[in-house]
Formats: structure tokens, C-alpha cells, sequence
């Protein structure tokens, strides 16, 4: 059956088939060695190839969900370093791509182009783009510590004010209740109020999302809290210090490289963030218990 797409929410609906474990004939509970099939309905999250270009190069190929490609594009320019601030943008534009011309082709296997034009003085120097086939952050050309100061110390936040912020953030995630398979960031105030949420196939691209549609809207980031599923990896700190962004939080556990360079660069890092209970890894001066 193919899939039918959801008009509110970039998903699909398809038909599948389910196995489920029957119950022992004992009554112990334990489940037998047979399985039940039947059909059902599911819901999947939609992706597509999305390329960016800056001044023609291309930067990136990533896997996203349609839709909001303009602020991935910005989002991802900033969080990389490759600009600082909207000025730089001058010019940020999404082109719907040609539809295929093959027989049985879909126009989800056509990358959709943004186009971004910076000052030539800000070219990255960096010759090979950065291809995440499957959202998972590859880098290209190497990744290092961004320059710059470390971040300053004036943000401060109550570790309260982190469990409101996790209940809104997991209440927003319309996509992931649907389907189960996406990640999300969400950008916060201090005092827990949620700014901008974004879902995507990658935590990744959601980060660059939310990064992107701050930077759209000229929001100030140097008094926010970020809050993204997924482990925090070495590129999330790395985006997170590029957009000066002070406090980074994750569902999951960070990697050594992230505490590291969060250590370094000023970034309060959180991991395992839950209702009642987060380790903090680097800064813990910013949380106030």
C-alpha cells in the first residue's frame, strides 16, 4: 500500500504488518515461542535530500524533513561559523527543484537547493561540504574548538526552571508523539518559557532549525537555554558555541569531546535532563539550586 501523506504534519501513512508475542498457555506470563500477524496502520516521518550552497559552493547535503528549508540553511551557516549575524545573509533562498524526469521517480529524491550569499571575506576556507546522507553529522575537512572568548558568565538559571522547560519541551513534539522516529531542539528563557521548537529527522538539523529561525527573527541567543534530544556529540557543542548560545542541555549523555571543548569555551553542558534528576559536565556556576 503506498503511503498517504498527512496534510498537517510532514508524515505518511502506510499499512504494515504487525507481529506481537501471544501469551504462554500456562498462564505465566512469559511470552510463547509463536507470534500473532495482523495488519495496521503507522504513521512515518518524510524526508528529503536538501542541499546548501554558499556563494555556489556546495556547503552541506542533509536529510530532512520538508519544509522550513530557509532557516535549516541559516541555522546550519551559523551554528557552523560560517557567519556571525542576519547582515551576513545577504541573500538566503530556497528553489523548489525540477521534478524527475525518470520513470518512477519521486520528488523527495530531488535535493531542494537554498541558496546563501555572504561577504566574500567571509568564505570558508573549507573546500570539501559537509555530506550528513542520514542526519547523523559528518564532518568534513576536520572540526576544531571555534575561536573567539569563552562565553560570559552572566546567564544564571534554577535548576527549577530546567524541569519546566523539559515538560514543555517534550509536550511540543507533535511529530515524534506521531511517529516515533524524530528528534527535536528547543530554544528557552531563563526562566523556562519555550521560544522555538523544531522537529527533524536529526538532532542536528533540528538544532540548526531552531538556531536558524533565531537568527531569522534577530533573537538575542546569549541568554537562552538549548535543549535537544539525542546524545550531546562534539558538533553539538561546537554549534552551540559558534552561536554563543550558554547553556546546552541533552536527554542523553555528551561525549568527552563535547565536555572538553565545553569546558574550554565557557558552554554549560547538562546531560540525562529529567524531572528530577541532570548531571552537569562543564560550568555548573550558570545553575542555581
Amino acid at each position: 500500500m503506498p503511503p498517504e501523506k498527512n496534510e498537517n504534519l510532514p508524515l505518511a501513512r502506510m499499512e504494515i504488518l504487525r507481529l506481537r508475542a501471544a501469551q504462554s498457555a500456562n498462564g505465566a506470563g512469559e511470552p510463547a515461542a509463536n507470534f500473532s500477524a495482523q495488519t495496521a496502520g503507522d504513521a512515518l516521518a518524510i524526508e528529503r535530500p536538501v542541499a546548501i550552497e554558499v556563494n555556489g559552493q556546495l556547503a552541506a547535503m542533509v536529510m530532512a524533513l520538508p519544509g522550513g528549508e530557509e532557516e535549516l540553511a541559516a541555522g546550519f551557516a551559523l551554528s557552523e561559523g560560517i557567519i556571525r549575524s542576519p547582515k551576513d545573509l545577504l541573500l538566503l533562498r530556497a528553489c523548489e527543484p525540477e521534478p524527475p524526469q525518470h520513470e518512477g521517480g519521486t520528488p523527495s529524491e530531488v535535493p531542494l537547493l537554498v541558496r546563501i550569499v555572504i561577504p566574500v571575506s567571509m568564505q570558508p576556507s573549507r573546500r570539501e561540504p559537509v555530506i550528513a546522507r542520514y542526519a547523523c553529522g559528518t564532518i568534513g575537512g576536520g572540526l576544531s574548538l571555534p575561536g573567539g572568548e569563552p562565553l560570559p558568565m552572566g546567564l544564571r538559571v534554577r535548576a527549577e526552571s530546567l524541569r519546566e522547560m523539559l515538560r514543555g519541551f517534550s509536550a511540543a513534539q507533535a511529530l515524534f508523539q506521531a511517529t516515533g522516529c524524530t528528534h527535536a531542539a528547543g530554544l528557552f528563557e531563563a526562566g523556562g518559557k519555550l521560544l522555538i521548537l523544531r522537529e527533524d529527522i536529526g538532532r542536528h538539523n533540528a538544532i540548526d532549525r531552531v538556531l536558524g529561525r533565531a537568527l531569522l527573527e534577530e533573537m538575542e541567543l546569549r541568554d537562552k537555554v538549548l535543549i535537544t534530544t539525542g546524545r550531546a556529540s562534539a558538533e553539538l557543542a561546537f554549534k552551540a558555541l559558534s552561536a554563543r548560545v550558554p547553556v546546552l542541555a541533552s536527554l542523553s549523555a555528551p561525549t568527552a569531546l563535547a565536555v572538553d571543548w565545553a569546558r574550554k569555551g565557557g558552554l554549560t553542558l547538562i546531560g540525562f535532563l529529567r524531572p528530577r534528576r541532570f548531571n552537569i559536565y562543564a560550568w555548573p556556576e550558570r545553575i542555581l539550586n
